[in-house]
């Protein structure tokens, strides 16, 4: 189901160890809350393990994020 999916591209050295080692070098998570400017996800692999991308103006400087839904 795509209403709570986003796709996300690591854009610090930072992001890519989390996305090498939490989510498996896969770019699909899972959006778990979006409150204000920001967008809680969790790995789809590893559920227990949450991160937030900034959806502000400026966006994050970690991760590009593109919900699947076209909520942001």
């Amino acid at each position: 189901m795509l209403k709570n999916r986003a796709l996300v591209v690591p854009k610090s050295n930072k992001a890519q160890h989390i996305f090498n080692k939490y989510l498996n070098n896969k770019n699909e998570v899972i959006v778990e809350e979006i409150r204000g400017h920001r967008v809680f996800c969790s790995a789809p692999d590893y559920p227990d393990f949450w991160f937030w991308v900034d959806r502000l103006d400026g966006g994050d400087d970690n991760w590009k994020i593109q919900l699947l839904n076209n909520r942001l």
